[in-house]
């Protein structure tokens, strides 16, 4: 028999329909909070009572008192600075002086209004400065110096406090 292709006819029965696209969303959006709820109950599991591991009671805590706590690195800044020790051919040990100082280099200004104002900034904030003409290529630079400082743990704090006021600086090994 003839058949007409003119015609089409649905192949699709009523139980066959397609879910629309927001259910899917929603389907997912439920799955993944189901999901991430069942991981946040399994890294919120509390400690089995039971086990091995020892925890600190009350008798441990009460006989550790803060006082018993000693720091060490108090006692060892302040002695941070090494001599220099030497031997005599005698084999006698002499202890060697420094002769040198620090001093930190806070800006290099042709002006020398500039140089002023920096070094007046500095006097505020308690730091001994010293101005220094230097001639180079034909012209003068006013270099600005603070110090002279004589222990390296002294030339780092100097340093911090000219870091905290955003100034940079650069170290100086001077021959007194």
């Amino acid at each position: 028999m003839a058949q007409d292709y003119a015609k089409r006819h649905s192949t699709v029965s009523p139980q066959q329909t397609e879910w629309p696209g927001w259910s899917w969303f929603i389907i997912g959006f439920v799955f993944g909070l189901f999901v991430a709820f069942i991981i946040f109950l399994w890294k919120e599991v509390p400690a089995d009572e039971n086990s091995d591991i020892a925890k600190p009671t009350a008798d441990v805590i009460a006989d550790k008192k803060d006082g018993e706590i000693k720091l060490g690195f108090y006692e060892i800044f302040p002695k941070n600075e090494v001599p220099i020790e030497e031997y005599t051919p005698e084999g006698k040990k002499v202890v060697v002086k420094q002769n040198y100082s620090y001093a930190l280099q806070a800006g290099s200004f042709r002006n020398p209004a500039d140089a002023d104002r920096l070094r007046a900034k500095l006097i505020l904030m308690g730091l001994q400065v010293i101005i220094q003409p230097v001639e180079q290529q034909d012209s003068v630079w006013h270099r600005v110096l603070v110090g002279p400082i004589d222990t390296r743990l002294e030339l780092d704090r100097t340093r911090n406090r000219l870091a905290q006021a955003n100034i940079v600086s650069i170290q100086l090994r001077m021959s007194q």
